[in-house]
């Protein structure tokens, strides 16, 4: 994004907004890295700040120590007129946050979107103003590189405050989180902003260890669980395990998404001959929720388009993560229709 007057635009909106609310898109260190830094930086010019975040914490509350105390970091912040700007933080779609479209309708401020998501080609998405660049690895890296930016870039800078400690933290393991310390897909900026925290005192083993090795010890039996119900489809250089309603209410209180990343981060990349993997979990009788991952080095289809093949209510994501949701389809009519859907991409 290098239109000048938009980007004075954006600047001079924040700069006069005077109170504001923060909404991570989900409970997962990318968002929460982000709305946390978000608010250190507006707390900073002396904006009146609350973070509205969706879904359960779970692990997040170990990741994420320095958190504002809960009458500004909330799950139910109401979202009225005392503000006068939402930031909306890592995701382009409005069904991806805490927040009804009867809401943003009667809000009458100003709302800016920062996401790094892949977006429909002609999608504005749904706020006044939106910074989007699907070539980040991570909305924490567009943080950075917007608010912070002290290293030499031909990309976007509307500001260029001080670092701080907590935030050079935040930032770090939400980055980590997306990119899995850089074993995905990377953009030109990615080893320089993390250069760059770890320069401004963020802790890169600290980081390490929150995202990969602090696992709570509940996720063993999910992880397990995902393993045993675990599918091989050769032809299809695909493996697909499955969470069904029963399931999902046996582990009712643990933050299954993210508890599941063990499984997407390290099996669904790591097995020989297989290029892509899936986690199907039941929703409740008529919805399937979909988590997709690929090998980042072998992968050769679009994960987003294997998805929208499939006629999702919802969908999104990147060349090889992505999701979804079905309705009205069984976990077994859903598998062979991503088989069918990936040998019709493999023929092209």
């Amino acid at each position: 994004m290098k239109n000048s007057s938009i980007n004075k635009d954006i600047k001079d909106t924040i700069l006069d907004s005077k109170s504001v609310c923060v909404i991570p898109s989900k409970s997962d260190p990318d968002s929460i890295g982000s709305a946390l830094a978000m608010y250190r930086i507006l707390t900073s010019l002396k904006k009146d700040v609350n973070i509205k975040y969706y879904g359960e914490l779970g692990d997040i509350s170990v990741k994420f120590p320095n958190r504002p105390d809960n009458s500004k970091f909330n799950a139910d912040t109401r979202i009225d007129n005392s503000f006068d700007l939402l930031i909306f933080l890592d995701g382009s779609k409005l069904n991806r946050f805490n927040v009804s479209i009867d809401e943003l309708n009667s809000f009458k401020g100003s709302t800016l979107s920062i996401d790094h998501h892949e977006m429909e080609k002609g999608d504005k998405g749904f706020t006044n103003y939106l910074i989007n660049d699907p070539l980040s690895d991570s909305t924490c890296e567009l943080i950075v590189r917007i608010f912070y930016n002290k290293f030499d870039s031909d990309w976007l800078n509307l500001f260029s405050f001080d670092i701080d400690t907590d935030s050079a933290n935040d930032l770090l393991v939400g980055m980590y989180s997306d990119n899995c310390i850089f074993r995905y897909k990377n953009s030109k900026f990615a080893f320089l902003v993390a250069q760059y925290l770890i320069e401004h005192n963020a802790n890169n083993s600290m980081a390490v260890y929150k995202v990969f090795q602090s696992f709570d010890i509940n996720s063993i039996d999910i992880t397990k669980l995902l393993l045993n119900n675990l599918k091989f489809f050769k032809e299809e250089e695909t493996m697909i395990t499955y969470l069904t309603l029963k399931d999902v209410k046996e582990f009712d209180g643990y933050d299954i998404g993210a508890l599941s990343e063990i499984y997407s981060q390290f099996i669904t990349r790591c097995i020989y001959g297989y290029k892509r993997g899936y986690i199907l979990k039941e929703i409740d009788d008529k919805n399937i929720q979909i988590s997709a991952r690929g090998n980042n080095y072998t992968n050769d289809i679009d994960l987003t388009e294997i998805l929208g093949d499939l006629k999702p209510k919802y969908s999104g994501g990147h060349f090889n993560a992505a999701g979804s949701t079905v309705e009205n389809v069984t976990l077994e009519e859903l598998t062979n229709l991503i088989l069918s859907v990936t040998r019709e991409l493999m023929q092209k």
